[in-house]
């Protein structure tokens, strides 16, 4: 092997003996070790993002799921903030879900968690059933509905980060109870409440 500074044999590593002892190899020491590390942040970086749930789980029908979900329980009041913290508490759900269930789907653990299919059946949870994935010209907005859209592909492809990883449940601030051992998890600006049930989901978490 060649020294990389000078050309001569070098024996050990890539620096031979003579240009170990001059006093400007430690300078180029550091520059190399620099090198390598922008090498491999580059080479990190460049790796795929990490999907929210797998490719076999995401389809036209579970995308519209969520998205209807998304909208019965955050509106467009925080978006995006509040709907990629919700979104990825139902992801973390459904992979926590599937070892006691394997063949649950994603979008099943949507319907099952969310309220929009839960009784009672109001005017509002109708009106958000009925909304076709393509464009809408119902009163929500036509234009929040496509950026919703829009930005569930982005979160699907994993270049949306997960707000609060802790987080396990979430609840409206004025109309659900929490329980007793609840701890909760700041989320960003959201009108729900993100929490963890310490003893529970400890427990769930520990089976895995």
């Amino acid at each position: 092997m060649q020294c990389v500074t000078c050309g001569e044999p070098a024996f050990r590593g890539y620096i031979c003996e003579r240009c170990r002892s001059r006093p400007a190899f430690g300078l180029f020491a550091i520059a190399l070790a620099l090198g390598l590390v922008a090498v491999l942040v580059a080479i990190a970086s460049a790796r795929p993002p990490e999907k929210p749930v797998p490719v076999d789980q995401w389809s036209q029908d579970a995308a519209h799921v969520l998205a209807r979900a998304l909208v019965a329980e955050a509106d467009y009041t925080n978006f995006p903030e509040e709907h990629a913290a919700i979104a990825w508490v139902l992801a973390d759900r459904w992979r926590q879900r599937r070892e006691r269930e394997p063949a649950v789907t994603f979008d099943q653990v949507v319907v099952r968690y969310t309220s929009l299919w839960k009784r009672p059946h109001t005017p509002r949870k109708l009106e958000i059933r009925a909304l076709p994935w393509g464009p809408s010209d119902a009163p929500h907005g036509r234009a929040r509905w496509e950026a919703l859209r829009a930005w569930l592909t982005d979160w699907a492809a994993g270049n949306v980060a997960h707000p609060c990883p802790r987080a396990r449940h979430w609840g409206g601030r004025r109309v659900d109870s929490f329980p007793d051992d609840a701890v909760f998890v700041d989320c960003g600006r959201t009108r729900n409440r993100f929490y963890v049930v310490a003893e529970t989901d400890v427990r769930k978490a520990a089976k895995r």
